[in-house]
Formats: C-alpha cells, structure tokens, sequence
C-alpha cells in the first residue's frame, strides 16, 4: 500500500488447509521509489522471520535489480486497474496512462 511517499506492506503466512493465521508483520519504507530496493529487503527480512532456507539461486534471483524506473511501473499499474475495470471509459484512460 502506498500512503503519500511511505510504502507499507503487510505480509501474511495462513495454513490454507486450516485457515489458521501463523504469522503476519508490516514493512515500511519512507519513500515510495524505493523500488526493488524495498522488495528485496522486505523479502528477506520476511524469509529470515519465517526461517525459509533459500537455494544459492533463489538467492540470486532475489537480488537481482530490474532495470523498471519506479514512476513507469506506477504507471503500469495505473493502466492494469482502469484497464480492468473493463469499461469503456476505464479501457480508454488505461490506455492514457500507457
């Protein structure tokens, strides 16, 4: 979730057999264009909570760092959630935002 320039994200674990909640936190970063940055260490500070031993190239593949500028994939995302609201209206300011 983006609130002003903070991003927060809030993960989960559920048994999904069960419905029984193991574990949840909140990770939160002053600035939103973090990017990759943010998903990395978020991440493993959420394999390092839940004591999940990752591959050498698990590893790797996390640490990895796309070359997607943060303001193209806001716009990206922009253009999914009116693209997906299947209207016209919604259909043709997606693709403004494109």
């Amino acid at each position: 979730m983006r609130v002003g320039n903070r991003v927060r994200i809030t993960a989960e674990l559920v048994q999904v057999s069960t419905d029984q909640h193991l574990w949840a936190d909140t990770y939160e970063s002053p600035d939103w264009r973090c990017g990759w940055r943010c998903r990395i260490e978020f991440s493993s500070a959420i394999v390092d909570e839940i004591r999940i031993n990752l591959s050498k190239e698990d590893k790797e593949r996390l640490a990895q760092k796309p070359s997607v500028s943060p303001e193209a994939y806001e716009d990206y995302l922009k253009g999914r959630y009116y693209w997906n609201k299947r209207s016209g209206r919604g259909i043709r300011k997606g693709d403004w935002v494109f």
